[in-house]
């Protein structure tokens, strides 16, 4: 297994190998930086048919969150990005994993909760998405310890972390899985404050992407945050050790 000081080696390798060729250190910034990991994004969510759209929606999503609760712009930017790379972990786990109906093993289920970390692992690599990282890998954490990776509680999990895990569960049960079909948006919000109510998510996250979730409906715009028209089929959002996959929320 790659430690921290095992990936740093690998990360400063590269660095030497884009320093002996200058063709490689080409920099990407502003909006082309977000088109860049928009595209990755999707091709991510090809994986499967039940992501297709899944980032760009949680995207969109936790940037509503953001700028219902009035946090600068720089931070909403940093949100936006964090969910369009919060799924890259998904990649190293099966799709025979992903795709299936009926319940998990103990090892897959393993492999489900390592997702996460994996996508930290990649985005380790780059001093400019190693932030978005550090968001991603918290969104499966949970305020009562119950998450994962790391089984963090509380202040542990920061509030971008907690503003996109909030996010991605309310996407995600607007969106049918192999195990079970999509929520309505009045179910997918009652089990968002059934969490908050449980003591495993965040209350301020919660009302913050609902409110975005209702902007954007009202809105109209196709494909937004919460909507199902123009959405494709996505599997993102698992549930915690110990449930069901009848569960609808991770």
């Amino acid at each position: 297994m790659l430690t921290r000081s095992s990936t740093g080696s690998t990360r400063g390798q590269w660095q030497s190998v884009i320093a002996a060729e200058p063709s490689l250190a080409l920099l990407v910034s502003g909006e082309r930086f977000d088109a860049a990991l928009a595209a990755v994004a999707t091709a991510v969510d090809i994986k499967s048919p039940y992501w297709l759209g899944h980032a760009q929606a949680v995207a969109d999503l936790a940037a509503g969150a953001g700028e219902q609760l009035g946090l600068p712009e720089a931070e909403v930017r940093t949100l936006r990005r964090a969910g369009l790379v919060h799924g890259f972990g998904r990649l190293g786990v099966s799709n025979s994993i992903w795709d299936r109906s009926g319940p998990l093993g103990a090892g897959e289920w393993e492999r489900v909760r390592m997702h996460p970390h994996l996508t930290e692992r990649m985005l380790h690599q780059s001093g400019a998405l190693a932030p978005l990282g550090a968001i991603a890998v918290q969104l499966r954490e949970r305020l009562d310890g119950s998450g994962y990776p790391a089984a963090l509680s509380g202040a542990a999990i920061s509030r971008p972390a907690r503003l996109l895990g909030a996010a991605d569960a309310y996407q995600a049960m607007r969106e049918p899985r192999a195990h079970r079909p999509e929520l309505s948006r009045d179910e997918a919000a009652a089990q968002l404050r059934a969490d908050v109510t449980a003591g495993t998510r965040d209350a301020e996250a919660a009302d913050a992407v609902l409110a975005a979730a209702a902007t954007a409906y009202r809105g109209g715009a196709r494909g937004r945050p919460g909507s199902r028209r123009g959405r494709s089929r996505c599997s993102s959002c698992w549930p915690r050790a110990g449930r069901t996959r009848k569960s609808p929320s991770a």
